[in-house]
């Protein structure tokens, strides 16, 4: 079993105070104000009749006569940058992708940069051998020339060598 509950009557609504008052006018003429601004920003030419409001609402918001330009410019200048913004935010998801995939790219080609330093790396490591392996051959010629001469040269300095001995024994 539902109960109803009586409602309660509507309180009467407060009369306007002289701040709401104020604030209706304030919230009027600032949105006069910025339609005739917006027509001009979007390049609408303004007839004198609505020069003239715009001379009455600049006047009743106790604004200078240059705010106008000011505020033209300013709206021109934010639909742009709305525009540019709108624009960029329309093209981050192209670019988050192109971004990873550039990312990928970078990775492989660093991974192949790196083989690529180390195959740099033994080819003039293995460039400088031939000489290294020369030079051992030879000093193991020289050191061994009993194995490892030619056998007439290997013959020649032996004879020499046992004939040195025997002159230096006989002295």
């Amino acid at each position: 079993m539902t109960v109803k509950t009586r409602a309660k009557p509507a309180e009467p609504a407060a009369p306007p105070t002289f701040a709401d008052i104020a604030r209706k006018k304030m919230r009027d003429r600032l949105q006069a104000y910025r339609q005739f601004v917006k027509r001009q920003a979007e390049g609408e030419q303004l007839e004198e009749a609505d020069l003239a409001t715009v001379a009455d609402c600049l006047e009743a918001l106790q604004l200078p006569d240059y705010a106008w330009a000011l505020h033209v410019e300013a709206l021109q200048r934010h639909a742009a940058v709305s525009a540019k913004l709108r624009a960029v935010v329309d093209a981050e998801p192209e670019k988050r992708q192109r971004s990873l995939e550039l990312a990928k790219e970078v990775e492989v080609l660093q991974a192949k940069l790196r083989t690529l330093q180390e195959e740099l790396r033994r080819t003039h490591a293995a460039a400088g051998k031939s000489a290294a392996y020369g030079q051992s051959l030879a000093q193991l010629a020289v050191e061994h020339a009993v194995v490892l001469a030619d056998l007439d040269d290997a013959v020649t300095l032996r004879l020499d060598e046992l004939n040195r001995r025997k002159q230096g024994s006989m002295s």
